[in-house]
């Protein structure tokens, strides 16, 4: 029975929090359980195998979608370690995790968003100056909006840069993109000149390609290739021939970069403000 599982397990967590003296902390288990009893009954049909039922929806010729929760640059193995998530967050990780075999993947999206955030620390080579925090208020938004640049459950404000298209490209060899997805364009109208980064500085030589040391990304200092920007507003815009002429050659500059063809560029926070190419 599932209950006197869950009471052996309260009991142990109990246990373990007296121990430490947070006994504050300890829950009622005979609570805990009857909160649970309606959850148990929506969820028991659809616990299975899931390897099992994986595959055997491949083999009956079922498309499965699986989408990644965090981004490549957190991966355990290939990230800016130790700055990292405790899983791999790559292409490679989606099929050892569900238990897929490699060559089932057929198509890889690789989604930027633009600007590009961080929250906590680690290394972010195109992270906005302190000359330009007018330009992140801009960005960031207003908390609480749809779009705006604060954790949903921390509610702390995401640090914010530049697009950084060394990097994109290195996750790029990493993941072996099909497509790319852009995030947020409508975001950068009002801006005259945008930036992307194209190259490294580091110890005074200029570099392309990012390094493997997290220490020596921390170094780096990032070269930019300035953009022409744009006024209109172009949120909700589904066309893309009628983006502004250097809308179209931002996001065709950064797919030549990546060389991977931008298929998919959102327009704001709804489903439907969806660019589709």
């Amino acid at each position: 029975d599932w209950a006197d599982d869950v009471s052996k397990l309260l009991t142990a967590h109990n246990e373990e929090l007296k121990a430490v003296e947070a006994a504050d902390l300890v829950v009622d288990i005979k609570s805990e359980i009857e909160k649970l009893k309606p959850v148990v009954e929506i969820i028991k049909p659809f616990i299975c195998d899931t390897v099992l039922f994986l595959n055997q929806q491949l083999k009956s010729g079922v498309g499965i979608l699986a989408e990644g929760a965090q981004a490549t640059m957190l991966d355990i193995n290939h990230g800016t370690y130790p700055y990292v998530t405790s899983s791999s967050a790559t292409a490679g990780g989606v099929v050892l995790g569900l238990g897929l075999p490699p060559a089932t993947v057929g198509r890889v999206i690789g989604v930027f968003k633009l600007p590009m955030t961080r929250v906590g620390k680690g290394p972010f080579t195109t992270l906005l100056g302190e000359d330009e925090q007018e330009l992140h208020q801009k960005l960031a938004g207003i908390k609480g909006d749809a779009g705006s640049e604060f954790g949903a459950t921390t509610g702390r404000a995401r640090s914010i840069g530049w697009i950084d298209l060394v990097m994109a490209r290195y996750t790029h060899q990493v993941n072996g993109f099909t497509d790319l997805g852009l995030t947020k364009l409508d975001m950068l109208s009002g801006i005259a000149k945008l930036k992307v980064c194209t190259a490294y500085m580091l110890n005074g030589h200029e570099i392309t390609n990012m390094p493997a040391d997290t220490q020596a990304i921390e170094k780096c200092t990032p070269i930019y290739t300035e953009l022409d920007g744009w006024d209109e507003n172009i949120a909700g815009v589904t066309d893309f021939n009628k983006l502004p002429i250097s809308a179209q050659r931002y996001v065709e500059f950064i797919q030549d970069f990546v060389g991977v063809r931008v298929t998919m560029i959102g327009t704001g926070p709804n489903n439907d403000d969806m660019i589709i190419r």
